[in-house]
């Protein structure tokens, strides 16, 4: 577990303690989220909620609360377990129904947790192999239909590791000036078209448009501050509001238009 995910999971829980003080009838103002539990815990939960008793779902929370409140940054929790643990807390909260904006901030750190870990599972030095074969077949095929004088300083040709010419930062660095593009061409010009001096936008929602499923969301947050960003739209950026990473579905970024 990364400093990322571990403050991103604290302040979920610091959030679920505000969300849960008005559904417990005389909770002390200053109580911590795992009091607020445990007084939720001697309440009656007989109603089957999806399938469950929801009491079995609120009595893991305790112990979930119980486990994160005694944890460091520096901690070693694999990934599953966080994303069960977050599993726990939204099935929880969807049963309360709780703040809906909450909910989504939570299921979006949730999914993110498990495409990094997707993500993590991928084996690079696979990968990139597969990529080798494919650009050498091509490159032998094109070797083979060429002039006979060419071939020799085409097949000469340095190659990188794996044959690949395709580093991983050029690849980020598209990536990035796609989100760029596409933010730019979606919210900044239609906003300075239709006379707007400010505009949000939401990185859940460039994340779904570009189809990448949580799997680039640093890199979306990322290139939403850039300067690169800022000069090309020619905007300045007022606010950033969400989890404290600043990388999540619901880290939203409002820019002046100039």
């Amino acid at each position: 577990m990364d400093k990322k995910s571990f403050q991103d999971v604290m302040w979920l829980f610091q959030e679920l303690g505000r969300h849960l003080r008005p559904k417990i009838q005389d909770a002390p103002d200053n109580c911590d989220t795992r009091i607020l539990i445990w007084h939720l815990a001697q309440g009656r939960h007989s109603t089957v909620f999806d399938g469950r008793n929801p009491y079995n779902w609120i009595k893991e929370l305790q112990s979930v609360s119980n486990l994160w409140h005694h944890l460091s940054v520096e901690s070693d929790i694999p990934d599953d377990d966080v994303w069960r643990d977050l599993d726990t807390m939204e099935r929880v909260a969807r049963y309360l129904d709780l703040d809906s904006k909450f909910i989504e901030e939570l299921h979006g750190v949730k999914m993110q947790i498990w495409a990094e870990k997707n993500i993590e599972n991928d084996n690079p030095a696979l990968n990139r192999l597969r990529l080798w074969i494919s650009e050498e077949i091509s490159r032998q095929l094109k070797v083979i239909n060429m002039p006979q004088g060419s071939r020799v300083a085409e097949a000469g040709e340095p190659l990188t590791e794996y044959g690949s010419s395709i580093s991983l930062e050029s690849h980020r660095g598209e990536i990035a000036d796609h989100v760029r593009d596409y933010v730019i061409a979606t919210y900044i010009e239609p906003a300075r078209s239709g006379g707007q001096k400010k505009v949000s936008v939401r990185a859940g929602d460039v994340d779904k448009a570009l189809g990448y499923r949580y799997r680039r969301l640093p890199l979306i947050c990322a290139a939403l501050r850039s300067n690169k960003f800022l000069e090309s739209g020619r905007i300045k950026l007022l606010d950033i509001t969400g989890p404290p990473s600043g990388a999540s579905t619901t880290t939203t970024f409002t820019f002046e238009l100039e």
